[in-house]
Parts: C-alpha cells; sequence; structure tokens
C-alpha cells in the first residue's frame, strides 16, 4: 500500500519510516561510549528551547538508567548544532553478551497548536561498543539423557519432561510436546513464500509482463523430496539430519525454467527439551528467488501472546526497519498484522533476536535466533491469506503461524517505481548457500524469556549438503 495511513487513519510503520526521515532535529554520537551526543536543529526558523531531550541507556532492551535534558539548555537555534553530555554510565562489569543502547527523542515541552505536550519530534538510538564477557551455557555432558525410537516408523526423541517426533517420509518435526501438552498445530517444514504485497499484485500491464514472485514457490516446502534421514546419538542429545531437494512449480525468471535445488534441516534435540533447527537451503544457478528463506509451523490457538526482544513495536523488513528501534516488546499475536486493504504479508520482526510465543499463564514456546533472525507470528498462513481481497473472505484461524527467516526480500520493487527490486534485498542463488540457525525451547509460566534466552545448549552444528548436487538448468537446444 502507499499510505502511510490506513483508512480509517490508524498509523502503519511506513508513517513511522516516513517521520524519521524528515524529523528536523538530527542527533548524531561519533564517539560512543564517551556519553558527548551532538543535536543539530534543522528548523529554519524555531530553537530547540522549547522541547525536553529525554535519553536511556538499555540492556538487552531495558532500561538501565534514564534522564532528561530540560528545554533551557537546549538553546539551540535554527541550523546550529551543539555538543550534551549526558550522565550515563556503562556498568563497570557488562553483563555477558549483552547489548547496550543509548535512545534518545526530542518532545514538546508544552503543547502547541499542532500537536500536544510530549509529541516526539525526533529521535535517535545508538549502539553502544562494550566489551561484554563470553556467556556461560548449559554444557552438554551436564543434560539428563535423551531417548530414542528409530524403527521404521516416524523418529521419537523423548527426555524429561517432553518428547520430539520427525517424519521419515516427509522429514518434517510433526509433534513438539512439553509438560505433556502438544504445542504443535501444523507440523514444522521449510518455507519459501510470503503473501504477496500490494506492490507485487498491483498495475495488470505490469504483471502481465513480470509476473509476481510467489508463483514458483507457493506450498513449495510441503512437497519437500527428502532423499536420506540419519540419526546420531550425541552427549545429552540426539540428531536428525534430514536431506533433500525443493522444486519450484512453474518456469519462472530468471531461467523460465522449473529448478530443484538442495534443502536440508538438522534437528538436534537436548535432554533439557532444546531443539535446534538448522535450516540449509543452497539454490542452484536460474533459481527464481525466493521472497522469504526459512522454516514456518504452526502453534496451538492459545498460544496467542507474543514477547519479543529485536526491532519494534512496529512490524519491520529488509527494507524497511530503520524506525523499528531496539527493544523488549509484547502484544497479541492478532495485534501484529496489518489490515491494510487487501490481505497480504505483514508481522514480521526483522533482528529479532529471540521471541516467545505463549498463553495466558506465560508457557509457550521461546525461539532464539542463532545470531539474528526474521520473526512472524500471525493467526494466517500465507496459503490463507494469498488471493484474498477483502478480510472477510479470509477463513477464521485456530493456530498461530510461525515463521523463522534466514532471509527475506525487500518491499519495494516490481512495481511502477522500480521495476526491479534492488540487489541487496534479492534472494539470488549467488548469495547462497543459505543457512540459519534457530533454537525452540520450554518456557513455562513465571519464567522471564530474557532470561530463559540465555540458558540454551550450544553445539557445533555442521552445514549439510544434499545427497547429490542438483545440476544446474540446461536451456532446450
Amino acid at each position: 500500500m502507499s499510505g502511510l495511513t490506513l483508512s480509517d487513519r490508524i498509523p502503519t510503520a511506513k508513517l513511522a519510516e516516513a517521520k524519521l526521515a524528515y524529523q528536523p532535529i538530527t542527533v548524531t554520537a561519533h564517539a560512543l561510549p564517551s556519553p558527548t551526543v551532538t543535536v543539530i536543529n534543522e528548523h529554519l526558523f524555531t530553537g530547540l528551547e522549547g522541547h525536553t531531550l529525554e535519553w536511556s541507556l538499555t540492556e538487552d532492551g531495558i532500561p538501565l538508567q534514564e534522564g532528561a535534558v530540560p528545554g533551557a539548555e537546549l538553546a539551540i537555534g535554527p541550523g546550529e548544532s551543539s555538543e550534551i553530555t549526558l550522565p550515563f554510565e556503562i556498568p563497570g562489569s557488562p553483563r555477558p553478551e549483552a547489548e547496550y543502547r543509548l535512545d534518545i527523542s526530542l518532545a514538546l515541552a508544552a503543547a502547541t497548536p499542532w500537536a500536544e505536550q510530549g509529541h516526539v519530534v525526533a529521535r535517535a538510538q545508538f549502539d553502544i561498543p562494550v566489551t561484554a564477557p563470553d556467556a556461560t551455557r548449559v554444557a552438554a555432558e551436564d543434560l539428563p539423557r535423551v531417548r530414542v525410537v528409530d524403527d521404521a516408523g516416524p523418529i521419537h526423541v523423548s527426555g524429561d519432561r517432553f518428547e520430539v517426533v520427525v517424519s521419515r517420509d516427509t522429514g518434517r518435526l510433526t509433534s513438539l510436546e512439553y509438560d505433556g501438552r502438544e504445542l504443535l498445530a501444523s507440523e514444522l517444514m521449510p518455507n519459501f513464500w510470503r503473501t504477496p504485497n500490494d506492490p507485487e499484485l498491483a498495475i495488470p500491464d505490469i504483471r502481465l509482463k513480470r509476473p509476481e514472485p510467489s508463483q514458483p514457490w507457493r506450498r513449495v516446502g510441503e512437497e519437500w523430496a527428502v532423499d536420506e534421514v540419519e540419526v546420531r546419538p550425541m552427549t545429552g542429545a540426539v540428531r536428525v539430519t534430514v536431506r533433500g531437494t525443493v522444486t519450484t512449480k512453474v518456469p519462472f525468471r530468471p531461467s523460465d525454467q522449473i529448478t530443484t535445488s538442495p534443502q536440508s534441516i538438522v534437528y538436534t534435540i537436548h535432554g533439557n527439551g532444546q531443539v535446534d533447527v538448522l535450516s540449509t537451503f543452497a539454490p542452484v544457478t536460474g533459481t527464481p528467488n525466493p521472497q522469504v528463506i526459512g522454516t514456518t509451523l504452526g502453534l496451538r490457538e492459545e498460544l496467542d501472546t507474543i514477547h519479543w526482544y529485536g526491532r519494534g513495536p512496529l512490524e519491520s523488513t529488509a527494507d524497511r526497519r530503520s524506525s523499528a528501534f531496539f527493544g523488549r516488546y509484547s502484544g497479541t499475536v492478532a495485534d501484529q498484522v496489518t489490515r491494510y486493504s487487501r490481505p497480504q504479508d505483514s508481522a514480521n520482526k526483522a533482528d529479532t533476536r529471540w521471541a516467545a510465543v505463549v498463553d495466558h499463564d506465560g508457557a509457550g514456546v521461546l525461539f532464539v535466533a542463532g545470531g539474528t533472525m526474521f520473526f512472524n507470528a500471525q493467526p494466517h498462513s500465507p496459503a490463507e491469506l494469498a488471493d484474498r481481497r477483502h478480510w472477510h473472505d479470509v477463513p477464521i484461524s485456530h493456530r498461530t503461524v510461525v515463521r523463522v527467516d534466514a532471509a527475506q526480500e525487500g518491499m519495494q520493487g516490481g512495481n511502477w517505481d522500480v521495476m526491479t527490486r534492488p540487489d541487496k534485498y534479492s534472494n539470488t542463488p549467488a548469495k547462497g548457500p543459505y543457512q540459519h540457525l534457530y533454537r525452540m525451547l520450554p518456557l513455562r509460566a513465571g519464567e522471564d524469556p530474557g532470561e530463559a534466552a540465555r540458558a540454551f545448549v550450544e553445539t557445533e552444528l555442521p552445514y549439510s549438503p544434499a545427497v547429490a548436487p542438483q545440476p544446474s538448468p540446461v536451456a532446450d537446444a
């Protein structure tokens, strides 16, 4: 959608991005962790004495220190700049692997004819370089033993208060039980598409020449062809390696052929119930760009609340995330969706460190990125949203659909403004193989997800190539 708000004036993430780009005050911090910042007033006629500067030092999204600079100390005239020293101090003993940031906002100190008191005029966030020690992980040697049943049927791995099932036929994770409760509503599998957005669907004349990019990838992950399944016991864990291939649905640009590419998933199930998911996709030359590259699963409908540490609170994408500042956020799964006039992809969270999808007691599944991830939790799958013209056409949902992506294409491109999506926001075969690790852990009632996200087992996870390399497509003679 081109509008910054919805038809009922509800703001979208695009409005926040535009506001950040046009804000009339710039804050820079070139010498962090030094507490001195530079405030640049880009107004042509207005000084900053009518504003209050508020600052916050955060640790993994949680404020540690906060303060304010009154307008009397912001006597910065139009077109002028000034250095301001903020009285924050980095902890003498940083928390292991913690991320520290400085948040700054400038808000109106009093109401004006055009905005209320406290209206934020400008804001900025800065990463603070801190040498934090490595965290102490859970040792595999200290974990309870796991039990594995590996016969001709599904692979069952169980332990203290958990059971996991992986299908030999499909390679999918078909069951995830914690404390005797099944949490999956649909199986974990590879995924390569999202619901097309308006730029990808609009302007029929363009669509005739450049069909929207989900067509070769729709539901391809559901038809993942498994070539080999390997089960290997490890210290305090069992590793299940599934190797196979995925094949596009229709001939598509750039090769105008159907392509087959290696796709593997390595599941490592630990004695504490932690499940490591390592997905590797190696597109062959000529493979169409998938809109997303990752995995998807469904959780039971009572898991309808999300807590996360990453960018927020509004949705963020590969090419629209500057205004989504890092922090800890919470909300219902349903509220993550932006109800554009046409049902389409939304609810994305770029650069997510961890996310917990829980019930009203706070119990559920904690997803911890092996670095960072694109995370998406909403009530519907792409198949349930695609090709629906109105929201009343969308079926009622009885689950929470989760996507964890290693890569996503941007939102721009393929329309009248930019016919070709910029390469840095495109999932081209040349950037492969795409490999991504995340961990699923049980989160029990009363546990803080931020603390639980630190208490995981770390093991060396190998790259898992396909059984046999697939040839690149060859043009017909």
